[in-house]
């Protein structure tokens, strides 16, 4: 692999195997969420637990990082930030973009006092320069970010194939004869980039998908963030950007003890993205059997429990408007507890919606 990082840790293929040999699936005690379980092929998880690994303090806030065991794999790496005092606060949990960026995960997701220039790059190309759980935790939430399976810590090692491995070198003599040199952070993500296509098909091999092991990275973070001292389990919410609004789909679906659900510029119905936005979307969302078993606003509006707001951007071109407007009108009849808002913006996260993400979460039992 073209990026350093990956030769010291990260996951083999080898040991997801292993791990996966006779592993049964995640089995909730819902019905609706085990049916889920089964058309990701969710592998079970043990229990975890998370470790201090440092600590910081700046304008009012303290924060940290923590690492925890997913089972197999180099550890999870995770990162928080909070106000002042002992808790236990509400607690966002942070669900990090796909875009393409896999050399960092959740971390851009904070902003962090000495953060090197690819974090703040990551931070700016995916998320507008915000940081985000920092406005979470200046309206008095704890909010935790990590890096789930394919990303940061946890992605994965992968040696071009035979397929794959013109590909890269083709793209990379078109560099060469253009006068670019792609940066190792770059070269790595555009590396993981080609390669997902057969990581998605080594999941299948093995009994599950991209998507599901990216669920049972996110299950396994839920035990370990339920479990920390300042995190009030009972006051929990996620939200999520881009592909992690899939993610929080999912897991809404999955767990469902949260108070409230925020989906940032992920929702449409499946039909419309074909046939003009088949390739805007990674293989997070274009998971086997999940569109027969049910649409993305159905998995959302599944569990009884959370509020849920979906943010949309009116130009966001990963998304026909028609397919937001239907979603959108199919969550207003479903029953749930839901709000939708329609942004004047593309495929980004504005200042305007984490503002409004920021005061729906507050809004069930505002911590300040």
């Amino acid at each position: 692999m073209t990026d350093t990082a990956l030769r010291r840790g990260g996951i083999g293929l080898a040991a997801l195997a292993d791990y996966l040999d006779d592993r049964p699936l995640h089995r909730p005690g819902d019905e609706g969420a085990a049916a889920l379980a089964e058309v990701l092929g969710v592998p079970a998880h043990g229990p975890t637990s998370a470790r201090d690994t440092g600590g910081w303090r700046t304008d009012g806030l303290r924060g940290g990082a923590l690492e925890w065991d997913a089972g197999y794999g180099a550890p999870t790496e995770a990162w928080w930030v909070a106000p002042e005092g002992e808790g236990p606060f509400p607690t966002v949990v942070l669900l990090h973009a796909h875009g393409g960026v896999t050399h960092v995960g959740g971390r851009p997701m904070i902003d962090v006092p000495g953060d090197d220039g690819r974090v703040r790059g990551a931070r700016e190309r995916l998320y507008s320069g915000l940081g985000v759980g920092n406005a979470f935790a200046q309206a008095g939430f704890a909010a935790i970010a990590f890096d789930t399976f394919g990303w940061g810590s946890r992605r994965v090692r992968l040696r071009p194939g035979t397929a794959t491995a013109p590909l890269l070198a083709a793209l990379e003599a078109t560099d060469a004869a253009n006068g670019i040199r792609l940066d190792e952070p770059a070269a790595g993500d555009r590396e993981t980039s080609v390669l997902e296509p057969s990581l998605a098909r080594a999941a299948s091999l093995l009994g599950t998908s991209f998507a599901g092991l990216v669920a049972h990275d996110d299950l396994v973070a839920l035990d370990a963030v339920r479990a920390l001292p300042m995190v009030d389990a009972d006051r929990l919410s996620l939200f999520g950007y881009s592909g992690g609004g899939a993610r929080a789909a999912y897991l809404a679906a999955l767990d469902g003890g949260f108070d409230a659900v925020v989906v940032a510029c992920m929702m449409t119905t499946w039909r419309a993205l074909v046939p003009d936005h088949v390739e805007a979307h990674s293989w997070l969302v274009n998971s086997p059997g999940l569109p027969r078993h049910a649409e993305l606003h159905e998995l959302l509006a599944a569990p009884l429990r959370p509020r849920r707001l979906v943010q949309y951007g009116l130009h966001d071109d990963l998304f026909p408007e028609a397919g937001m407007r239907d979603a959108h009108a199919r969550l207003e009849a479903s029953g749930a507890d839901y709000r939708g808002s329609f942004h004047d913006s593309g495929h980004a996260l504005t200042p305007a919606m984490l503002a409004e993400a920021v005061a729906f979460v507050g809004d069930g039992e505002a911590p300040r």
